[in-house]
């Protein structure tokens, strides 16, 4: 029964954690303040839009009464079809309705998962809220409360759906399962977070007036495109529904601020119930796992979207999970405890990011994990965890699991046949995609996540050559170094953003330092100067990691085969870099494209002229590049014959005049394939640099 599977919550004194922050109450008064603000607003503009219905009717009946010609009915029409459409802008979203969508999830029912079932029934009793409407089971590493809303739910309140994710169960124990549940339901369990709900519905409704596209943009649209009189008048309904979107998004995004602010405190009330009913060190421990779980989840469905290219498929999602939790437990030297992952303060520490600096996000309806622990570390919580695995709740497990395992692939490959795999053929696929993708330990991070600085291989060997030794070149001081440096770079980039303002951010803190926007020049200066010496010394180590391999290689007359391996690397490098960039500009294009309105045909021409200059670009990196041993590397040879039929020959995709769409897809879809297939050959030619490396010595010894 889960009666003996759940956990004692622990014996609490002192329980005035669980009340309203200060924050709290002061971002819900800045919240209402401001939403009544934009109501008056808004009040103020629905009164105009009545008025300019009102007299767009009025004239245009006069227009109409006047004399009836195609002219005058045109115009008459087009009139009040102006003030019809703004009036219908300005109150569309009372009838807008948010439905929450997942194909992945599943009802399920009492009947089928009762020791679940009794379990949440204990949680809900203890956090004082309603049992769910319904609850369903899906893939992922999340759990939520989630509900459809509308403009009405503010009148009408809904009651919620429960998701538990199988990823979340595959992760935790049952204490931290509690500890989580506890948290979802801890946004409803007083009533004074129930006017969070009451706002999140508020500031949706908002949205969707800003910003959602709906059928009302789509008859829009036509009726521009249809062109004359019609199109005229719809063409000055989209300017005038534009410049108010313009209004209302600014009042939006006040809104939103003081939103997010909300946001997070109810974030923390939530974790403040759920430390209550689960104790400070099983919910910590929750919070930190399920991060790293999903990281886990995500690749392992990546890797099992690779074997399904080769007609492959896994029977069961969850067992696979569990052995990428491990195997990547391992590889991070994070402990496996009672089949689960346990991620210390120490190892926390560790992984912290290198970078210094830090900006408070305003837009962040979720406080950082540092956030959430040190606001209930104070808490003083004692209670005997239980330690069983949250799937002891779940009846029939492997039966749910198959389940979703199947409707991921009904989802994502219909009508396709697919063989299943074992787990221990998963297994070993794993282990050798491990080995081809990462670099071997004995480096200690030196090669990890960058490109080597490129050098003159023959003139650096005619260089006398000083005594390195491995251990020297390739220590974990130096690799931090390396790691520093390219931090250093991220950081600057960011500065330069703020500098330029191409954010909204007006204060940053640098080397746990605060400091306003208008004092960022010297601390731009210094960073630089930084980065250049750094530069210096990792270019330096680079070469110094040549000349030492060169100096093995030439003791066994391997010295050329060594030269080969840096050329070849270095070509697909420059070609990486080459393809890089221009996938880049290519997916700004895309997003400038999906998220402009066009309605003149100068706009349709800059986009033309940009796609030419796109095409021209990928032309030219075919043509002055070693393209040849990129496109033997596409797996598919129809791709591979089209990319080298359009290397050879002047064809072009895009056209003089009009925007070809077709075109564009296609262009987009080879560049996609050269790209892939550069990072393939680029990657391969460094780690098979590394593992030859590696066999010098090994030879040596």
């Amino acid at each position: 029964m889960a009666t003996d599977l759940y956990p004692i919550s622990p014996d609490i004194k002192d329980k005035s954690f669980l009340k309203p922050s200060k924050k709290f109450r002061e971002s819900a008064i800045g919240v209402i303040i401001s939403i009544i603000v934009f109501s008056l607003f808004y009040l103020l503009l629905l009164s105009a839009s009545i008025t300019l219905l009102l007299a767009c009717l009025w004239l245009g009946i006069m227009i109409l009464s006047v004399k009836l010609s195609f002219l005058t009915i045109a115009a008459g029409l087009g009139i009040i079809g102006l003030g019809v459409m703004l009036f219908i802008f300005c109150i569309k979203f009372v009838f807008s309705k948010s439905v929450e969508e997942n194909p992945e999830r599943v009802e399920i029912s009492e009947k089928e998962f009762p020791k679940l079932f009794e379990f949440i029934r204990q949680v809900n009793v203890e956090t004082q809220t309603k049992f769910p409407k319904k609850i369903f089971l899906s893939p992922d590493v999340n759990a939520r409360v989630f509900y459809n809303s509308s403009f009405w739910s503010m009148f009408f309140p809904v009651r919620k759906n429960l998701e538990i994710g199988l990823g979340l169960v595959n992760t935790l124990n049952i204490s931290e399962f509690k500890g989580v549940l506890a948290h979802e339901f801890g946004h409803f369990s007083q009533k004074s977070m129930k006017l969070g709900s009451y706002i999140y519905v508020v500031n949706k409704s908002i949205f969707n007036l800003v910003y959602e596209k709906d059928n009302w943009d789509n008859v829009l649209a036509e009726w521009i495109q249809g062109g004359g009189i019609f199109g005229f008048y719809a063409r000055l309904t989209y300017w005038i529904a534009q410049g108010l979107r313009t209004l209302l998004s600014s009042a939006y995004n006040l809104i939103n601020i003081y939103y997010s602010k909300l946001s997070k405190e109810m974030e923390f009330h939530a974790d403040a119930v759920a430390v209550s009913l689960a104790g400070v060190a099983s919910f910590k421990q929750a919070l930190r796992k399920i991060s790293f779980s999903d990281a886990a989840y995500n690749y392992t469905l990546e890797n099992l979207k690779d074997l399904s290219s080769t007609n492959k498929a896994s029977k069961n999602l969850f067992s696979n999970h569990s052995f990428m939790l491990q195997i990547l437990a391992e590889r991070n030297k994070i402990e496996w405890k009672n089949g689960s992952i346990n991620i210390t303060d120490e190892l926390l520490t560790k992984s912290t990011s290198l970078s210094r600096i830090f900006v408070e996000n305003q837009w962040a309806t979720h406080p950082s994990l540092e956030e959430r622990e040190a606001n209930f570390k104070e808490v003083e919580t004692i209670c005997i965890p239980v330690e069983n695995s949250a799937w002891d709740l779940f009846d029939s497990k492997e039966q749910i699991q198959e389940k979703l395992t199947k409707i991921i692939y009904t989802i994502g490959l219909p009508e396709t046949e697919l063989e299943s795999i074992n787990e221990a053929e998963f297994e070993t696929y794993i282990k050798e995609e491990f080995e081809k993708n990462t670099s071997p330990e004995e480096y200690n991070g030196f090669y990890d996540d960058r490109k080597l600085f490129e050098f003159k291989v023959d003139e650096l060997i005619k260089e006398e050559v000083t005594d390195y030794s491995f251990d020297s070149i390739y220590s974990k001081e130096n690799a931090e170094k390396i790691k520093q440096f390219y931090s250093n770079k991220e950081d600057l980039e960011i500065l330069y953003q703020i500098r330029n303002k191409e954010n909204k951010i007006r204060f940053f803190e640098f080397d746990n330092q605060k400091y306003k926007r208008n004092q960022i020049a010297p601390i731009i200066q210094s960073l630089r100067d930084e980065i250049k010496k750094q530069e210096i010394l990792v270019n330096n180590l680079d070469k110094k990691a040549f000349q030492l391999n060169y100096s093995i290689a030439l003791k066994s007359d391997k010295a050329n085969d060594l030269i080969d391996l840096y050329t070849e690397l270095f070509a697909n490098q420059k070609l990486f870099n080459h393809l890089n960039d221009l996938v880049y500009k290519v997916n700004n294009f895309i997003f400038s494209l999906t998220n402009t309105f066009i309605t003149e045909e100068y706009q349709a021409k800059i986009f033309v002229t940009e796609f030419s200059k796109l095409e021209r670009d990928f032309k030219t990196i075919l043509e002055k590049q070693d393209s040849d041993l990129l496109i033997e590397m596409i797996q598919d040879e129809k791709i591979a014959h089209s990319l080298r039929a359009y290397k050879e020959n002047n064809h072009f995709f895009s056209q003089i005049t009009d925007f070809n769409e077709e075109g564009f897809k296609q262009f987009s879809s080879l560049l996609s394939e050269a790209h892939n297939s550069c990072v393939i050959a680029y990657d391969k030619s460094f780690k098979k640099l590394m593992h030859y490396q590696l066999e010098l010595f090994s030879e040596k010894a």
